[in-house]
């Protein structure tokens, strides 16, 4: 709490305090003469104690008359690896979020896709015709769902705890409707059909009891799965939704013209809100409810990530400031550590998980290093084979590689990999 939460609290606890007893002050006063010889200390703790029970008494009851002040809640420093030379495979670091054998094709002898997790052995999978789960220890599938309700793919498919939900449109037309199944399987149920562009629906999450997304133009709407009811919250009108249960308002970096920061976060369900600060040299920033990844200027290194490079730990000794232009940091702007260095030719982003998020690392050598800087976890694409990532940006959130064919729509041949990142915490 800062100092002056501390005397707005004070003075608005002492505003509403009631009157003292008569003679109170002289009283005090006067006890703290006859004794301030002998007993100096013990008369001051006394007016502590007197100036406590009035406040006390002035508070009442804590959560009714004034919710508590903000206050910053310390974290762990985030930890990044000292390079991106060596690296441990990701398959050792996230055993359960890497998939070493996902199936290529479905009983129908129909090229698969794998969309996501049911449980700890069981996939979602879907063939363009039907969803399946596949039991990865027996490698076999059963039907879940058979018809998406349109002639094109299902598009944007959710996972909840209890429901499939999944947007499908018919080829050549740009509206699209939403349904949900069962996840242990059973008939769709149309749960809405959206007279609007598929275009300007992007960015889905959905719980149990509703869907949502968000246009591009900004603005979160949301979907009852109980009635189809569709409503724009009013407090999420200039929001955008990227895949959690977190929407996201977003800005430019102050004093600039062009770059994007995220401004505030705040929770679909339950309203919470988190503030975001970006320091002065900040051109770009995003962030997830555990950190942000952002950028400085390309031609110069700012003090504060010069002095996170050498101070900490994690970070090679000797790295070059211009290193510092990728930095993590908290959210409200401390705790900044720079990156590794990276030649311009690498890049780095964020990607967005239900625990939080995950930074993607391109190098100049074509793997990818997935970073959790939250726990100090890392791990690289590259194998023995020197196979690279055949795809990224798989919607959801996956990461395949290896095989021995190009990708054709993120399908690969047999020995492929895949990664889900929504369970690489």
């Amino acid at each position: 709490m800062s100092d002056v939460n501390v005397r707005e609290a004070l003075e608005t606890y002492a505003g509403a305090a009631s009157a003292p007893p008569p003679g109170l002050l002289e009283r005090v006063e006067a006890g703290y003469h006859r004794r301030r010889r002998r007993r100096r200390t013990g008369g001051a703790a006394i007016a502590v104690v007197l100036v406590a029970v009035t406040l006390g008494a002035a508070i009442g009851a804590w959560p009714v008359r004034r919710a508590v002040p903000d206050q910053t809640v310390g974290q762990p420093g985030l930890q990044l690896p000292a390079s991106f030379d060596k690296v441990p495979p990701m398959a050792s670091v996230w055993p359960q979020a890497v998939i070493e054998e996902p199936p290529v094709t479905s009983p129908l002898g129909r090229p698969a896709r794998t969309v996501g997790r049911l449980d700890a052995d069981h996939l979602l999978v879907e063939d363009r015709v039907s969803f399946y789960a596949y039991d990865q220890r027996a490698r076999t599938f059963r039907v879940l769902v058979t018809g998406f309700g349109g002639n094109d793919p299902a598009n944007e498919v959710l996972i909840t705890p209890h429901w499939l939900v999944w947007q499908v449109r018919n080829h050549g037309e740009d509206f699209f409707s939403v349904y949900r199944a069962p996840v242990t399987g059973g008939e769709r149920q149309l749960v809405i059909k959206v007279r609007t562009s598929y275009l300007l629906a992007r960015d889905w999450y959905a719980t149990d009891d509703a869907v949502f997304w968000s246009a591009r133009t900004g603005g979160v709407t949301r979907v009852s799965l109980s009635d189809g009811s569709m409503t724009t919250p009013a407090a999420f009108q200039r929001l955008g939704t990227h895949g959690t249960a977190w929407a996201e308002l977003t800005g430019r970096p102050a004093g600039r013209s062009s770059g994007t920061v995220s401004l505030l976060l705040r929770h679909l369900v339950t309203g919470e809100q988190r503030t975001i600060t970006a320091l002065p040299d900040t051109v770009s920033l995003r962030c997830v409810p555990t950190f942000c990844l952002g950028r400085t200027d390309a031609d110069r290194s700012s003090a504060s990530s010069a002095s996170s490079a050498s101070s900490a730990s994690s970070v090679s000794a000797g790295a070059k400031p211009e290193g510092g232009r990728w930095f993590v940091q908290q959210l409200d702007g401390s705790g900044r550590r720079a990156l590794p260095p990276m030649p311009d030719r690498e890049s780095a982003q964020l990607v967005t998980t239900d625990a939080g998020g995950l930074i993607l690392v391109t190098t100049a050598r074509g793997e990818q290093v997935v970073v959790n800087p939250v726990t100090g976890r890392w791990g690289s694409t590259r194998t023995a084979s020197g196979f690279g990532p055949s795809c990224a940006n798989y919607s959801p959130p996956a990461l395949r590689w290896g095989g021995d064919k190009p990708p054709v729509n993120c399908r690969t041949g047999q020995g492929t990999r895949l990664m889900l990142f929504a369970d690489a915490g």
